[in-house]
C-alpha cells in the first residue's frame, strides 16, 4: 500500500503534474489565458436592435 503524501510532498507532485500539463499547451492557449479570454462556451446572436 502506498504511504500517503506530506502537504508539501503532495503540493510538490500537483505542482509537477500542472508544470508537464502546461508544457504541452501551445503557445495560442497560453496567449489566451493571458489575456483572460472566457475559456467557457458562449452564445451569441445578433438581435434586431442592433445588439
Amino acid at each position: 500500500m502506498a504511504r500517503k503524501l506530506d502537504r508539501g510532498e503532495a503540493r510538490g507532485e500537483r505542482e509537477r503534474v500542472v508544470g508537464a500539463w502546461a508544457r504541452r499547451l501551445d503557445v495560442r492557449v497560453l496567449y489566451c489565458r493571458e489575456l483572460q479570454h472566457a475559456w467557457q462556451p458562449a452564445h451569441a446572436q445578433l438581435c434586431v436592435d442592433g445588439g
